[in-house]
């Protein structure tokens, strides 16, 4: 419908909702900035106005943000790559005495199979660390990663935990722990089971999970849940299956079921249950049950040069320093 001030001769006009576009001025009489004063109203213009600023600044805002480098990180990384992270920044200074070539840092945690799917999604982080090289195979066959970018940087040991309130029978499985016989993984195959926790095959050695109930990272995808179903396959316990272990959405997680009670014992990483005051390590599970536990650095192809200072920076002394403080073994010549 035309407007009231318009001569409707030679107007032509596309309603939108409360924008009404004039595009047809020519020979009317009346000059575009009537017509548009005319017809867009008051609180419409206001709206236009903020847009304008907003795209006008918004340019300054993306360069600010390409500085700043988003690193998604395996989830038992958390405690100590946070505590790098805010030294990191703050040794950036503020004002004049910025750093001109390195941004601040922000992290993401999750399960590093989480995170993987994420960056394949299309997600902005410029560096990966993750918990398991298969997923840095995983996104390096997609060309998702920079050649030449990616280092073993840390190593981790598999634990059995439980609630530091658990009963006494529950701590005095860290003594029948000690007595199971390891057996080299080719030999696993022929470690017989009988569909139930339990194990056949190698003589009288207590059960140390009879009765008990089980929590692990979920199995079929977070690093922490394959080692363990690797080492508690390995070591003769293939039926652990069928006692409905609970699976955590990572690592992180099934800390925190464990200390809630919702299990008897649990399988994390040596680092996450010396972060905790709730667990007691029962059993350190021998590195030759399980893949070994290497963490891999990489950097993704939106890396730029103050991604990767702070790439490098990962693999300094200083950094050696925090890692192996919260019980990481640094795997990288600093």
């Amino acid at each position: 419908m035309l407007n009231k001030y318009t001569r409707p001769s030679a107007l032509d006009w596309i309603n939108t909702g409360d924008l009404k576009v004039y595009i047809g001025w020519f020979g009317s009489g009346v000059t575009p900035l009537q017509a548009w004063q005319w017809t867009v109203p008051a609180r419409t213009l206001n709206l236009l106005c903020c847009l304008l600023l907003f795209i006008s600044t918004a340019g300054f805002n993306c360069r600010a943000h390409n500085r700043n480098t988003l690193i998604f990180a395996a989830a038992s990384l958390e405690p100590v790559l946070s505590t790098i992270i805010e030294e990191y920044n703050t040794s950036l200074g503020s004002g004049p005495r910025r750093s001109s070539d390195r941004g601040p840092v922000a992290a993401s945690f999750a399960a590093t199979s989480t995170l993987a799917r994420q960056l394949e999604a299309g997600a902005p982080a410029r560096l990966f660390f993750a918990a398991h090289p298969r997923w840095i195979e995983y996104l390096d066959a997609r060309n998702l990663l920079l050649a030449d970018r990616s280092i073993v940087l840390l190593r981790n040991q598999l634990v059995v935990v439980a609630p530091l309130d658990a009963s006494e029978s529950t701590h005095m499985i860290s003594d029948q722990w000690a007595t199971i016989p390891v057996f080299p993984r080719a030999a696993s195959a022929q470690i017989g089971t009988n569909g139930a926790i339990g194990r056949t095959g190698i003589g009288d050695t207590p059960d140390p999970l009879a009765g008990k109930r089980v929590c692990l990272a979920d199995p079929e995808h977070v690093p922490a849940g394959i080692y363990a179903a690797q080492a508690l396959d390995h070591l003769g316990y293939a039926g652990w299956r069928a006692n409905q272990p609970v699976y955590a959405a990572d690592v992180r997680a099934n800390l925190y079921y464990i200390e809630q009670g919702v299990c008897d014992l649990g399988f994390i990483y040596k680092t996450d249950a010396l972060s905790s005051k709730r667990v007691r390590i029962l059993y350190r599970v021998p590195e030759g049950v399980h893949d070994p536990i290497e963490y891999v650095l990489a950097a993704t192809h939106a890396a730029t040069a103050s991604d990767l200072a702070f790439y490098e920076y990962l693999q300094t002394i200083e950094s050696a320093r925090v890692f192996e403080s919260y019980g990481f073994t640094f795997a990288a010549a600093p």
